[in-house]
């Protein structure tokens, strides 16, 4: 599947599956880590939507309204996935916690065996689909969808497991603590499944306040840049770089030497291409403004200015 929107028709498609069967186990099995899944599945689907909407947003090109672009719409809706599976998860967290202080909670191991396989299978397809769709497009949504169809799995067949050690134990000595399995094992979960969230979230967040892609990804752009300009006396280059979405936005400003100044605007545009063409090769779709100047105040780094 390399289609980006069929992907996140899918992970729409089976996040609402999931979802209302979880929510109808749960109520069979009295499973708190059941309801987690179901609720889960249902807040994902509800974000999943406004996705599929945005799909269509981001493609835009900048236009009055947005002079930008609509780029930042991506980390936006990638930020809420992140906060919303974080704040379930920590719901999760405190109600096993009370679960626990009152003696735990009795389930029923056999239907909630049935869910946790069922949801186990789906959420190891809907990964590997999702995983083979993102190495094709390397879309961020694609990805987000991944990682949280990852935890998804994870807690599924963490659950599983759980609920088969449960109907084994029922047959043993240990039958007074199999109440606070289900509250321990929602405890858990929640806990182990934090990690992607905070960490779908913190990135979401940087991308829409600009904060610049790794060293490594500039560092390579900005020799590209260098070597683009091979030819032409400069004093030095500011590169600025920020990528909320899929999309990253280059600003380069080359501060170039006095000697420079019987250059034309047909030979500067020639640059301008060079330096396009290189970039084209390490990031594709990119956005470029390339800025020639002679005076370092235009070029240097600023808070704003308040005077000539």
């Amino acid at each position: 599947m390399k289609s980006e929107k069929q992907s996140l028709i899918l992970s729409t498609v089976a996040s609402l599956m999931v979802g209302i069967l979880g929510i109808t186990f749960s109520i069979i099995t009295n499973s708190g880590v059941i309801l987690l899944d179901g609720v889960f599945n249902i807040s994902y689907f509800v974000t999943a939507i406004i996705t599929l909407r945005i799909l269509n947003i981001i493609k835009r090109p900048d236009d009055d309204k947005f002079p930008f672009g609509y780029g930042y719409f991506e980390a936006l809706i990638n930020a809420v996935k992140g906060l919303l599976i974080l704040g379930v998860s920590l719901i999760a967290f405190f109600e096993a916690l009370m679960s626990i202080f009152a003696d735990g909670r009795e389930i029923s191991s056999e239907p909630a065996i049935i869910y946790a396989s069922i949801a186990s299978l789906v959420g190891l397809s809907v990964t590997l689909m999702l995983y083979r769709s993102y190495k094709t497009n390397k879309s961020p949504l694609v990805k987000a969808d991944y990682q949280n169809w990852t935890v998804n799995t994870i807690i599924s067949s963490t659950v599983l497991v759980a609920f088969v050690t449960t109907w084994f134990l029922q047959h043993t000595s240990f039958t007074e603590h199999l109440a606070y399995i289900d509250p321990v094992l929602t405890a858990l979960v929640a806990s182990l499944s934090i990690g992607i969230p905070v960490r779908m979230t913190w990135n979401a967040i940087m991308g829409l306040l600009n904060k610049a892609p790794s060293l490594e990804t500039t560092a390579t752009l900005e020799k590209s840049i260098n070597k683009a300009l091979t030819g032409l006396s400069i004093k030095k280059t500011y590169v600025r770089m920020v990528q909320p979405g899929r999309v990253p936005y280059v600003l380069i400003h080359v501060l170039i030497h006095e000697e420079n100044n019987a250059l034309t605007i047909a030979s500067l545009d020639l640059y301008r291409n060079k330096i396009l063409e290189g970039a084209l090769k390490l990031h594709n779709p990119i956005v470029i403004d390339v800025l020639f100047t002679g005076s370092q105040k235009f070029a240097e780094p600023t808070s704003g200015f308040s005077e000539i």
